[in-house]
């Protein structure tokens, strides 16, 4: 697997118009929206703080074409319930995940919830060209039926997270702004997983970046599919070897690159990495977050986390919070 020149795909000229979600509430609450809650077919934009708590429609099929998080402004969808929600429709349709120069955009999907990008032709988009950052991160489940782009961002795979549809021929690209993340508990890895013997095929820029983080129970010698590919073409900047920023130190298998599977092997274990541990469970009262070390938190992914005043495991989440997003760290 030699290094390989990425030629991004072109940008294509997405339609702006549509109802904008601004604020902070439910995406069912038709006050957020510009032009009432988005129907089957039309584009959704959220530029607000956007929670999906239910499915949006009846069906997979009965949701936006594009849903747009953080179309030239900031943007956040949080996803807390319902499988079936998502976008639908045909080419140049699906979720983009900041766009624009001043875009930046993120989604969370939580544990037991999931989101789609579902139908021919249809794209998961993290960040664009023009500067636009797009974060996504999967504690649920991601049905990303077809391909991706991770343009400028980051999508982030829990241990809890599961991205495992990929049925198409379709090119899916990480460009030189563009990282994969996976955070692995003991043998929980959230793969990359092809359902089929076309699907995710895959170009890596030489700049792209792999990040692996480790809780749990592990050790030396252990080793973790990160994706089930049906072609893969160039090698992340860490290469074939690489220590991660907990000082654990990792062997990089591409495989072959036909019909293949990308495997991290855990070289070298740092005993000093006492890594701190964060889960998310339901509770009749809303989620509970039980977690080792310090709990922190920001009103955006990439944001600034402070210590959450007073906190300590369990740590319960109740319905009707203000949006925000946890760590734990040493």
């Amino acid at each position: 697997m030699g290094g390989a020149e990425l030629t991004l795909l072109e940008t294509i000229g997405l339609p702006t118009q549509g109802s904008v979600f601004t604020g902070q509430g439910l995406w069912k609450s038709a006050s957020n929206w510009s032009e009432g809650i988005p129907t089957d077919g039309s584009n959704a934009i959220v530029n607000g703080s956007a929670e999906v708590n239910e499915n949006i429609g009846s069906s997979n099929a009965d949701n936006p074409s594009r849903i747009f998080v953080g179309d030239n402004a900031t943007g956040s969808l949080r996803v807390t319930g319902g499988t079936l929600s998502g976008a639908h429709s045909g080419n140049n349709a699906g979720l983009f995940v900041g766009r624009g120069p001043s875009g930046m955009g993120e989604i969370l999907i939580e544990p037991g919830a999931a989101l789609r990008s579902q139908g021919g032709g249809m794209v998961v988009q993290l960040g664009d060209e023009s500067g636009g950052r797009g974060d996504i991160v999967v504690g649920g489940e991601l049905f990303n039926y077809k391909f991706f782009r991770i343009l400028n961002g980051t999508l982030t795979m829990l241990s809890t997270g599961s991205n495992r549809s990929f049925n198409s021929t379709d090119t899916s690209t990480i460009g030189s702004q563009g990282t994969l993340a996976f955070h692995i508990d003991g043998d929980q890895v959230g793969s990359l997983l092809r359902s089929n013997a076309s699907g995710l095929n895959l170009v890596i820029d030489p700049g792209a970046h792999l990040e692996v983080q480790l809780s749990g129970s592990v050790n030396e010698s252990d080793s973790w599919v990160l994706m089930d590919y049906t072609t893969l073409s160039g090698t992340f900047a860490e290469g074939t070897r690489f220590t991660n920023a907990q000082g654990h130190t990792f062997e990089l298998d591409y495989g072959s690159g036909d019909n293949d599977l990308l495997t991290v092997t855990l070289v070298t274990l740092n005993p000093d990495a006492a890594e701190p541990t964060l889960s998310l469970k339901p509770s009749p009262d809303g989620w509970v977050l039980d977690y080792t070390g310090q709990l922190v938190s920001s009103t955006e992914v990439q944001g600034d986390y402070q210590p959450v005043p007073g906190a300590s495991s369990p740590y319960l989440l109740t319905p009707g919070e203000p949006q925000r997003f946890y760590r734990a760290v040493r």
